[in-house]
């Protein structure tokens, strides 16, 4: 029936669309968190991932390597579907905005998270892409 195969094509839109802002969300995401400027890994482990609502705290860790941060974002953005609104990764770390002006003897680069940012997004494979729908007449 016609009524059943639109509902189908808005279903498995809203989910490749969900899926596409995931994916998007753990690449900048964990570059952004491998590549915040470290000396006890507490800013890497203040980008905080949570869904619709951003977190507006900061959290007493720290996290030198990463992995534990980027672990908790891929958690949380494979949780996004089409129910949700955004996914959000904040920092409340009191400094961050002076890493991201340079303020670090490892990294010295004002604008960093701008960069990562647009980096990212440029590098996102094909895949990450929306394709135009195959023609079915």
């Amino acid at each position: 029936m016609l009524g059943t195969d639109i509902a189908m094509l808005q279903k498995n839109f809203e989910s490749n669309i969900s899926t596409l802002l995931s994916k998007t969300a753990i690449a900048i995401g964990s570059s952004l968190i491998m590549n915040t400027p470290r000396n006890t890994g507490h800013a890497r482990a203040n980008w905080l991932p949570s869904l619709d609502n951003p977190i507006l705290s900061e959290i007493d860790a720290n996290d030198y390597g990463g992995d534990a941060t980027v672990s908790k974002l891929r958690a949380e953005a494979g949780k996004f579907s089409s129910n949700n609104k955004s996914i959000n990764l904040t920092n409340n770390v009191p400094y961050i905005n002076k890493l991201n002006q340079g303020h670090s003897d490892q990294q010295k680069d004002f604008g960093w998270v701008e960069r990562i940012i647009e980096a990212t997004v440029i590098q996102l494979p094909d895949d990450f892409l929306l394709k135009p729908p195959k023609k079915v007449i």
